[in-house]
This record gives structure tokens, sequence and C-alpha cells, in this order.
């Protein structure tokens, strides 16, 4: 029996990953884009190099990157552009606040962790990549 749920469940399983990681990923991404100003001041006050260049670059790979991984198209490309910006954040902007509470560095963190299983593990059978013959 077990087996045979296997088999019809198993290739939905990164399913769930991919639906939380696109929308993390535009959740996040649009109001960064309506924010770039502030967001160009923190990277700047973080000593990270073309800050204002990075602020659209991290908006763009989140809420770009969020659509493309929510739909399954040009998974793995898109996730790495998320485990990219989120892990920017989670160790350069928030790792010194600690890891929980408000600028905590687990949100990011997990979103980097979870985009990172659909940069190893393909986008799953449920997606225009597999359709297409590039899971």
């Amino acid at each position: 029996m077990r087996s045979r749920l296997a088999a019809v469940v198993g290739p939905f399983a990164l399913l769930p990953v991919r639906l939380a990681v696109g929308l993390a990923g535009i959740l996040h991404g649009w109001p960064l884009v309506g924010q770039t100003p502030e967001v160009t001041r923190t990277l700047a006050q973080a000593g990270l190099p073309w800050p204002g260049g990075l602020a659209w670059l991290g908006a763009g790979s989140l809420l770009v990157g969020g659509i493309l991984v929510l739909v399954g198209f040009l998974t793995r490309l898109a996730a790495l552009a998320i485990v990219c910006t989120a892990g920017l954040v989670a160790f350069r902007l928030r790792f010194a606040n600690g890891c929980f509470g408000d600028q905590g560095f687990e949100g990011p963190l997990l979103l980097a962790l979870a985009a990172l299983t659909l940069v190893l593990g393909g986008p799953g059978r449920a997606s225009i990549d597999a359709f297409r013959g590039r899971a």
C-alpha cells in the first residue's frame, strides 16, 4: 500500500515547496519594488557595493523569481536567484539581529533553504518545466 501511495504522490512532493517559495518571493518582492530607496539606504549602510542596483536586483529576483517558481517555469534558475537574495538578507543584513524576531535571520534563511531544495530537486511533475521535458 505504501509503495503504491508513494508512486502516486511522490512525483508531486515538491509542489507544496514550489508554491510556498513562489508565494513568499512574490509577497516579499512586490513591496520591495516600491521601497527601493529605503532598501538602497539599508544596503549602503551594510557596506554592500552597488546598493541601488542590488536593491532592484533583489526586488526583481524575488518578484519575478517568485512568479516563475510558482508556475514552474525556469524553476531552477529562478530558485537560485531567490537563494542568493534570501541568503544575502539572512547573512549580511539580519544575522547580527539573531535568529528569531521581526528582524531575525530565520525567515530569509528558511526561504533560501526551501528555494535550494528546488534548485537541487527541480520543479516536480506539476510544472511547465516538466511539461516541456526540462524538469
